[in-house]
């Protein structure tokens, strides 16, 4: 089975865009027997019973933070993660000091545990560690709000349709 995972803080404006893509796609696709939809919220934990034999793939769609326009997104595995961040706020010192590549991506911002640091302690714990893909979206705000920056709520279809495209 393959799944589509929507992480992030609802209550942060485009930090959640995860959780907003899945909820698009819940209004707007058809249930699949592709893949299933998984609304992790800001916890990846939840992530946990998913880590399975039977799961071939599991893209992940989270706030990034990149270097690119906001909207623009970018699909990467967990090894083009820079794991610099794991508490705490992106700050605008932070942004000017780091350097952006397209190969790397600076996530975990929001996170008590990142992406990365999860997958390695549930391997370390003997879970089984399927294929891993994350669709990173830049950010243009992450203040306290549940509505998405135009920038980003205009392009969810586009987001929807990639996520789906990107598992199948």
């Amino acid at each position: 089975m393959n799944y589509i995972a929507g992480l992030g803080q609802f209550m942060r404006g485009d930090d959640g865009i995860g959780i907003h893509v899945i909820e698009y796609l819940e209004a707007n696709y058809p249930p699949s027997g592709h893949y299933q939809i998984i609304d992790l919220s800001d916890n990846i934990w939840s992530l946990l019973p998913f880590l399975v034999q039977a799961t071939d793939k599991i893209l992940i769609i989270d706030c990034s933070y990149m270097g690119k326009v906001a909207g623009e997104y970018t699909l990467f595995t967990v090894d083009n993660i820079i794991d610099e961040m794991t508490e705490g706020e992106m700050t605008e010192d932070r942004i000017e000091r780091t350097e952006f590549t397209e190969a790397k991506v600076e996530m975990g911002a929001s996170h008590v545990t990142s992406i990365r640091q999860f997958l390695q302690l549930a391997e370390k714990s003997g879970n089984y560690v399927p294929d891993i893909l994350i669709m990173g979206i830049e950010p243009e705000t992450v203040d306290y709000s549940v509505e998405l920056s135009k920038a980003l709520q205009q392009q969810l279809p586009k987001y929807a349709a990639i996520a789906v495209n990107s598992i199948s």
